[in-house]
Parts: structure tokens; sequence; C-alpha cells
């Protein structure tokens, strides 16, 4: 989003001749360090293998960076490997990939689960995790990796207002897990770009973009519930949460204003085309235009939440038992939509979901994937309680996972609120089905089915 054509250029240039160096074939991840006003990069890393930057490449682009690379690992040229189906242009392998939206990671710091550690944030890595956000432009990119963070259950962003004026320029100076807030506060208190680029080292762009974000926000708050700022708004990623906070009323009220107006969010997939070769993509991120290029997959559709961003510890196993869940369910005859922000998660994979939507999992946005979808069920994860409580507000199907985390003492209960079915073997332990023995909600036909199956093992 910073470099002018001939940095870029020169940074590509220099990416290609370090792998023909190395001789290295398939995935090859390079990091640089730029000095523009010297006119000099350095070169900070080199990977030749699949890592966190490289799953975040594949999601931004649609290209199946995993695929092609596991082909050519395999002595394939490259001209030779063809793309999955839904690939229409049967050399695409060749095609350098082309956006035409914009994708923000922001990292997911722990510092609550290890209050012992050190908060600030240097060159050694502290993150356990991130989250994306897609959008049209910078700003609701930003804004809905943002709200990704998962700040707030109710889509609110924490403020810094009860910083003084010294701590502010602090935490500038010595960042700690909450800087972009603290940037945005900053900006608020009438700090200028040039003064905080200074401070910081930030490009100004990403100052402007943050300063355009909060014209918009007093836009919204100097005309309550007004249709007009209420579509700007949303086009540059407002929450319907935040959208509600600002107005001081509720989610629904805002809700309606954007029925009754017909600013309703429309799909766009993630290809790395840019709409031009390929048809049938599977990511989708949502935004307030007015080409929509999703449809309800069917009738029997299953809408999975995900777990987030915070890889740390049970986090990690929970999404492999996301991911079970998925396969379970795809046996079981239905088409399933995983909805997600973490760009490491392997629930994501196009391999164990018929769709993939790239949005924040906030209450406003999961009922515009419902109001697409019309699932037959919607699961939950168990340390959302705020949205499970708002979608059975709302009378919708749910049931909820197992919570990522939990203290010992809440482990020991007098009753059973998971069930597991095992399949043993003497040299495997196999899990058949999990199931929420707390739901009160009914299960469908099929998975009650399945649920009651009988092993000749346990």
């Amino acid at each position: 989003m910073t470099l002018s054509n001939t940095e870029y250029e020169e940074l590509r240039d220099a990416a290609f001749a370090i792998n023909d160096q190395f001789g290295f074939t398939g995935v090859v991840h390079t990091h640089f360090a730029l000095h523009a006003n010297l006119d000099r990069y350095y070169v900070t890393k080199v990977t030749p293998y699949n890592d966190r930057g490289s799953s975040l490449a594949a999601y931004a682009t649609g290209y199946p960076i995993a695929y092609v690379a596991a082909n050519l690992y395999l002595n394939q040229k490259v001209t030779d490997v063809r793309l999955p189906d839904n690939y229409e242009f049967r050399q695409s392998a060749l095609l350098e990939p082309t956006l035409d939206h914009v994708i923000v990671r922001i990292p997911i710091w722990p510092f609550e689960d290890v209050p012992e550690a050190d908060q600030h944030l240097n060159t050694v890595m502290k993150s356990v995790g991130s989250t994306v956000g897609v959008g049209r432009s910078t700003e609701e990119a930003i804004l809905k990796a943002l709200r990704s963070s998962q700040f707030s259950p109710q889509d609110e962003l924490p403020s810094m207002s009860d910083l003084t004026d010294s701590q502010i320029i602090s935490r500038l100076i010595h960042p700690l897990s909450s800087r972009i807030l603290v940037l945005i506060e900053a900006l608020r208190r009438g700090y200028q770009v040039d003064e905080l680029t200074e401070l910081t080292k930030i490009d100004a762009f990403y100052f402007d973009k943050l300063k355009h974000i909060l014209e918009i926000e007093e836009d919204i708050k100097a005309a309550p519930l007004s249709a007009e700022q209420l579509k700007r708004g949303r086009y540059y990623g407002f929450g319907d949460g935040m959208i509600a906070r600002i107005w001081h009323t509720d989610i629904d009220t805002v809700r309606e204003i954007g029925k009754s107006n017909l600013i309703l969010p429309t799909y766009k997939g993630i290809e790395p085309s840019a709409g031009e070769l390929i048809q049938t993509p599977s990511s989708y991120y949502s935004t307030f235009e007015t080409e929509n290029e999703a449809t309800q997959l069917s009738d029997k559709t299953v809408l999975v939440l995900g777990r987030g961003g915070n890889q740390l510890g049970p986090n990690a196993s929970a999404d492999y038992f996301t991911t079970e869940m998925l396969k379970q369910l795809q046996r079981s005859g239905y088409r399933t939509v995983i909805m997600n922000t973490n760009p490491n998660a392997g629930s994501l994979s196009p391999l164990l979901t018929d769709k993939q939507i790239i949005d924040p999992v906030q209450l406003g946005d999961v009922l515009n994937v419902v109001a697409l979808e019309k699932p037959v069920l919607i699961f939950v994860p168990g340390n959302r309680h705020y949205l499970t409580r708002e979608l059975r507000k709302r009378e919708l199907p749910v049931a909820v996972l197992p919570p990522d985390q939990e203290k010992r003492s809440d482990l020991v209960s007098d009753h059973a609120e998971v069930g597991l079915d095992l399949f043993v073997t003497k040299e495997h332990i196999v899990p058949i089905l999990a199931s929420d023995l707390k739901s009160d909600q009914a299960w469908p036909p099929l998975l009650i089915k399945l649920q009651s199956r009988k092993h000749r093992q346990r």
C-alpha cells in the first residue's frame, strides 16, 4: 500500500534472485525491511516452507499456494499443474494474482493469559495468532480486522480516553499490545500526522486512513439514525454494534434502518484474477455495493462460526475439533459454511467446507450470513456467550460447542456436558462425534440418528 512502483519491482526482482541463488522449489516467503529515504533495503527473513505468511497470502489472493507447491515438490512443471475444477482458466497456476480488495492482518497477543510477561512490543515475536479484515478500502479492512480481534463481544472498540497526554506519548514511543487504539486516540486528541510519523516511524499513509475513519465516526455521530450515514459507515467497515453505540440505540434499530432503506450487504469472491477468470470462488467477504456474487448454498446448510485468532494452548486443539466436526457434517450430507477471520485456521480450508466467509464473527455480520444462507443449524464456540444469547433471542437454531478454555474448577460437574462417541481398536482411538448435552435446541434428524449409533467398542 505504501510502496512506489519502482520500489515494488525492485523488491520483487530481489525475491526472484534470492530464490534462484538458493535453488528453492515451491513456497518461499521472503521478508524485506525498506528504508525508503535512503533507497536501501535489507533481507530479514527467507523461509522455504509454508508458514503463517504463506497461509495469509493464500487466503488473501485465493491462489492455492500449498496445492501448487505440492505438485512442484512431486517434480511437476508449473505449466503442467492443473488446478481444481473451479479454476476455469486451466493454466491459472501460471497466474500472478491480481487483487480487487485490501486485506489487513492484526496480531493477537496473549498478555491477559500470561500477565507476568513483558507487554512491550519489540523485535521478539510475542503474538499467538492473528485476525484479518478484507474490504474494498483500507479503512474497511482495518476496521474489520480490529473488530475481529474480539476486544468486545458487543462489537465496540475500547476507548483509550482515560490515558493522560504523557501516557499517550510514552505508549507511542514504547508501544504495548493496544498500540493501534492509542494511535487512534492520539489522532482524536489533535496530534498531527507528521508528528505521529516522527514519533512512531509509521508511514503517514496509515495515519491518513485512521484519521479518515475518525472523520466518518464524527459524521455518523452528528446524524443519529440517518440512512445516509449508516450506508457510509457500513461501507467503510463500521459494524452494526459500533454504530448502535455511537447512536445510543440497539442493534435491531440499526438493522431495521438498513433493511427499510435497502442498505444490505453484498458478498465478493476472493480469487486471484480480480473477477476476470474464476467464476465460482469458495471464499467471500462482505461489503456494501450493488453486485452480489454469492447465493444460498442449499436448503440443508450448516453455519459454523470460527474460534477466532488466538492459538494459545487449548485454542489450537479447539480448531482441530472444528475441522473434525466439519468432516462429519459433510459425511452426513450437509453443505457447510465456515465464518472466521483467522488466516491460520485449518477449518478455513476449502477442502473441508463448501463456502468460507472471511468476516468478523460479530452479531450483525453473523445475522447477515444467516439471512443469505438460511442455515438449519448454527454452531457457536462455547466462549461466545453474548453471541449465543442474542442468536437464541431471535429464535435461531443454535448448537453450542465446548469452550476453548476452561479453568480446572469449572470442569468438576455432577452431570455430563459433552457427549463423545469413540471408535476403539487395539491401535487407535478415533473420535466419531461430539455433541453438546447442555443445548436445549433440537438437533436435525440426521445428526440425532448419527448421535444414537452404538459402536461395538467404547
